[in-house]
């Protein structure tokens, strides 16, 4: 049964360093990343600009016969 917890211990000791390499480079990547996804969340508001406008006017024209499902 001790063979159990040798084993257990060896490989948490062995994938100690591997998983705090990887941990290190996930946080660096997020920081690379951090300004292309503000960017991206300004790109993306510019090309949802006209769907908003015209979503204003959905009250002035609430149905519309050719568009109603019914």
């Amino acid at each position: 049964m001790t063979w159990i917890t040798v084993i257990s211990s060896i490989f948490y000791y062995l994938a100690l360093p591997v998983s705090f390499v990887l941990t290190s480079l996930y946080g660096w990547f997020l920081i690379a990343l951090a300004p292309v996804l503000h960017l991206a969340v300004y790109i993306f508001s510019a090309l949802v600009l006209p769907l908003r406008i015209l979503a204003k006017f959905e009250v002035l024209f609430p149905s519309i016969p050719a568009l109603s499902k019914s």
